[in-house]
């Protein structure tokens, strides 16, 4: 998925697309502020997770991936877009917990949007498969597992990873001592990325997905900003 934002009063001096300001007054327009337009970008891969409430023969949910029901959601994929997917905000330096920072005015009318009474639009599970083989995990394991064995002259297998695992705990608790979190918490989060990235299905995934979305969006909100 894509967003763009563009100015248009902008565009159009270098456009010439003059033909626009006639429109933009019909509805409203002053001749004076700016006029932006945004747009949302759905690729297949996207489409295809978007439930649209029908069942194929098989029963299975039907994506969102054919030109009749991308129609027929539009409302749907716009508000799925600007509610679930991006959401631009007004920072609280008070308030770390940047889920809970209010959403622009300016984006909450966007939001409110109609679009003829179009269906909501929700993000299916996906499971793409794009996670390294279980044969690539366990060598990469086995790897660390006997480099472990011989630096500490261990010979039995099953007792060097149940130590190998208690001395990354310890390690990895001595560190969040720094970045305020434990082995645990540190275990699950990076766990949680790597989820995003291999495109599997986890617990908490998409909590942590949206969480992760908000901080990219607040950090570029504040270097653009100066704040």
């Amino acid at each position: 998925m894509l967003a763009r934002l563009y100015d248009k009063t902008l565009q159009i001096k270098v456009s010439g697309q003059d033909y626009l300001r006639p429109m933009w007054r019909a509805k409203g327009w002053g001749g004076e502020s700016p006029v932006y337009r945004l747009e949302f970008q759905f690729r297949n891969e996207v489409l295809r997770q978007i439930d649209t409430g029908e069942v194929d023969r098989e029963g299975k949910r039907v994506g969102c991936n054919r030109y009749p029901q991308v129609l027929s959601h539009l409302g749907g994929l716009w508000s799925y877009a600007t509610r679930d997917w991006l959401r631009l905000t007004l920072p609280n330096e008070d308030d770390q917990t940047r889920t809970r920072w209010p959403t622009h005015p300016m984006w909450a009318a966007l939001q409110e949007l109609v679009w003829d009474g179009s269906p909501e639009a929700e993000r299916m599970p996906a499971m793409l498969g794009r996670a390294p083989r279980d044969e690539k995990l366990c060598a990469t394991f086995f790897s660390s597992l006997t480099s472990y064995m011989g630096a500490k002259g261990l010979t039995d297998p099953f007792r060097a990873a149940v130590m190998l695992l208690e001395d990354t705990e310890a390690l990895y608790e001595t560190l969040g001592e720094r970045n305020g979190g434990g082995f645990y918490n540190q275990a699950t989060t990076r766990a949680a990325k790597k989820a995003l990235q291999y495109r599997v299905r986890y617990p908490g995934m998409a909590e942590r997905a949206q969480e992760l979305q908000d901080e990219a969006v607040a950090a570029a909100y504040r270097k653009a900003s100066g704040r």
